[in-house]
């Protein structure tokens, strides 16, 4: 077609015809990857679960030697099995204790590393996207100091310490597993948002000086950590735009990770289905972020809107709340009304058709800050009450 319109042969306008064909896609070749034998791989804050699945797939693709640094290394289960597996697979695990926000320690016990070991090659940092029991999260406002540093030190400092005192080495990738949070941010959780957001930026940084540099921003995994073992967090991210994550979707963008490293930054776990998480009413950033439009396209070329999905239409809508408080004669039905509403709210969120019970604490069902914010909002809308979140 384009050449007939260079060839300058066609009278007035040529209109494209797509017909669907039966024609043989080409398989996609990925390449897999393949570790150096005589090189070391540092995986930091690699004590839980995840980490240990990276590290057997570590020495499934040939490494002989990793090293795992964390601050509660001598606290990991089993040990001893631990590192049976591993050397199961050909590979020798070493375990160290390590705060890496801590400058000279990181430099002491890289130094005793290199004197000992072989030469690192590459370098993973996990430090604290697995740990989400201590987030400390809250809202901004409620939130001390030393709560935000404790989230933000080993992000930031962390990040920036392995930086630079492997800045004499010459890493071949060096990957950091940071949050979709740094991207799309989180009201509770402002400080694990800009702790994401630094290492998304380190990783731009290094590969703007040629050094290899992944950031990769994941949503929540349900297989290992924290959604794991907690009940009905894995099933709020898909509320908010989030695709819940497998431990096999993590090894193969971190292998994906590996084969381009200098990519800068990998984004996984967007859900780009149709749903209510489009709509720019909803609880997620996604529908009025204008940096997903491509993707709302892709929703109308799909000829559904999220306003019209089913999701969408469970929630009760502000108007009726509001109407139904207006009318209550006392101030039993009114409290009534915002009961009801409050219910129809978490089993919406939490995506539960059971009744909730009103007289069991709402930390049963799950309701932590993130949760509560949300609460607080939709209260704010529906009765124009001020709730205070902690």
């Amino acid at each position: 077609m384009f050449r007939l319109m260079q060839a300058g042969k066609h009278m007035g306008k040529i209109v494209a015809n797509v017909e669907m064909e039966d024609t043989d896609l080409v398989p996609i070749r990925r390449t897999t990857a393949s570790l150096h034998p005589n090189a070391s791989y540092l995986v930091v804050g690699g004590s839980g679960g995840i980490g240990q699945c990276i590290s057997e797939w570590l020495a499934e693709s040939g490494a002989k030697s990793v090293i795992i640094l964390s601050r509660s290394a001598k606290s990991v289960v089993n040990v001893a099995s631990y590192k049976a597996d591993m050397a199961d697979l050909g590979c020798n695990l070493h375990l160290v204790e390590c705060d890496i926000s801590a400058r000279d320690d990181l430099a002491d016990v890289l130094g005793d590393c290199r004197a000992s070991l072989p030469p690192i090659h590459e370098s993973f940092m996990l430090e604290w996207f697995f740990r989400l029991t201590n987030l400390q999260d809250s809202v901004l406002e409620r939130m001390s100091v030393a709560d935000y540093e404790t989230t933000v030190k080993p992000k930031v400092e962390g990040s920036w310490n392995l930086h630079e005192l492997l800045s004499d080495t010459k890493l071949e990738f060096f990957i950091m597993l940071s949050s979709l949070t740094g991207i799309f941010g989180s009201s509770s959780q402002s400080n694990y948002a800009a702790g994401g957001a630094f290492q998304d930026a380190l990783a731009t940084y290094r590969t703007s000086r040629g050094l290899a540099g992944v950031s990769i921003d994941l949503s929540v995994i349900d297989s290992v950590g924290y959604a794991a073992e907690h009940e009905g967090v894995a099933k709020r991210p898909s509320k908010i735009g989030y695709r819940v994550l497998s431990q096999e979707d993590v090894l193969e963008a971190i292998e994906r990770a590996v084969a381009s490293p200098f990519c800068g930054q990998l984004l996984v776990g967007i859900n780009t289905s149709p749903g209510p998480h489009w709509d720019e009413n909803s609880s997620s950033s996604m529908g009025e972020d204008r940096r997903s439009v491509t993707l709302q396209v892709h929703q109308l070329a799909q000829g559904t809107t999220a306003t019209m999905t089913a999701a969408s239409l469970a929630e009760a809508p502000a108007s009726d709340v509001e109407l139904e408080i207006a009318q209550a004669a006392t101030l039993e039905e009114a409290q009534h009304a915002v009961v009801e509403a409050i219910c129809r709210k978490l089993c919406n969120i939490f995506v539960i058709e059971e009744q909730i019970d009103v007289r069991v604490p709402l930390a049963r069902y799950g309701v932590d800050s993130l949760v509560a914010v949300e609460m607080r909002n939709m209260l704010a809308l529906v009765a124009g009450a001020e709730m205070p979140v902690f």
